[in-house]
């Protein structure tokens, strides 16, 4: 392990992907990690292409694939008791969970390692989420203890031996219970593991710190743009990009995933190409469009935008009526696309075909 932080560290990453496939964002994001941790154990829920499963092998010391059963919370259960076990672990000082709804590392996980050496926490995160006492439901489903206490995010948890080698840690992870969905995680683990350990007196804290507690109870999806630029925080939530609308438009004008990538772009060593690999291939187009306006209004004068880019042109045509209209406009574009007509009704392919049988397009 590099640095002079001499602490033994065992880091379990959770991979998941719905297509198996694992984006090059991923053992980036694991070579950052071997800096801080000298094991790491890579646990897949689900399945996962022959390629990926090559890559994740080369990147860890111990890599298993599990039933997607439990979500991410039993997946760490299932590798701290069947995998690591309680016994090897009391052979490490700390613990790292940590999974690939993060992108990172954005800025040294060594930084952020250094400047928690300062805390004398029992376990910490890279972010929280600041305690709600107005939250009695989340998506519909009641909060576990009438509101939302303050907690820790599960994607980058730290846990140090005074915590990591005791009974009480040990009794979590044999007593939680199955889950069975995103939201139950959200609601059901993160807050119960931070508030249980708490309670019991362990201390809790985050490199995130108390600077957005009164601009929003969420900033890790809200105004990730403060962490980065000024809190230099490593990791960025990939959910930035698709989160609910309501939270998008809590804080600012919903320019927050926009700022944020444009910064990480301009100002850091980290290529942003790791994300819009990630990003167009696994999110909804509309959501990443909303989330980073990218809307452009082009000048009818120039005509250098083009370049030598290969352009296809999209154009829902409902009404076939309204072909001829739709047709004025779309005839400005470069000859040279590929135009792409999609309509609602048999009926209307007819007199589409009439109206751009004449247009200038080749394909």
């Amino acid at each position: 392990m590099s640095g002079n932080n001499s602490k033994h560290r065992i880091a379990i990453y959770l991979f998941y992907d719905k297509d198996g496939i694992v984006d090059r964002y991923v053992p980036y994001y694991l070579d950052g990690l071997r800096k801080v941790a000298s094991d790491i154990v890579i646990v897949c829920n689900g399945n996962i292409t022959p390629e990926g499963r090559a890559i994740l092998t080369e990147k860890s010391d111990i890599f298993f694939c599990r039933d997607n059963i439990g979500f991410d919370v039993w997946a760490y259960k299932e590798t701290i008791e069947k995998v690591i076990t309680y016994k090897k672990l009391l052979n490490f000082d700390e613990l790292i969970i940590t999974n690939n709804t993060v992108f990172g590392p954005i800025f040294p996980f060594e930084d952020m390692f250094e400047y928690m050496e300062k805390s004398n926490a029992d376990f910490w995160g890279a972010q929280k989420r600041y305690e709600d006492l107005n939250l009695k439901t989340y998506f519909g489903m009641p909060t576990k203890y009438g509101y939302m206490p303050e907690f820790v995010l599960s994607n980058f948890w730290v846990i140090r031996d005074n915590l990591l080698h005791s009974h009480d840690f040990k009794e979590y992870w044999e007593s939680t219970p199955e889950i069975k969905s995103y939201f139950e995680s959200s609601l059901y683990n993160e807050p119960t593991f931070a508030k249980t350990m708490v309670d019991k007196g362990y201390i809790m804290d985050s490199y995130q710190g108390d600077e957005q507690v009164d601009s929003c109870p969420s900033p890790t999806v809200t105004d990730a743009f403060y962490q980065i630029s000024e809190l230099k925080m490593p990791i960025l939530r990939r959910r930035i990009f698709f989160n609910d609308f309501g939270e998008y438009m809590q804080v600012g004008y919903g320019e927050d995933a926009d700022r944020t990538l444009n910064y990480i772009d301009k100002n850091t060593d980290y290529d942003v190409g790791l994300i819009w690999e990630n990003i167009i291939r696994t999110v909804n187009q509309t959501d990443f469009h909303n989330r980073l306006h990218l809307n452009y209004i082009i000048d009818s004068q120039r005509s250098d935008y083009v370049g030598n880019k290969k352009i296809a042109v999209l154009a829902h045509i409902y009404y076939a009526e309204l072909s001829e209209y739709c047709e004025k406009y779309i005839k400005n574009f470069s000859p040279d696309c590929d135009l792409y007509i999609t309509t609602s009704h048999e009926e209307n392919v007819k007199k589409i075909e009439e109206v751009f049988s004449h247009s200038n397009h080749k394909n």
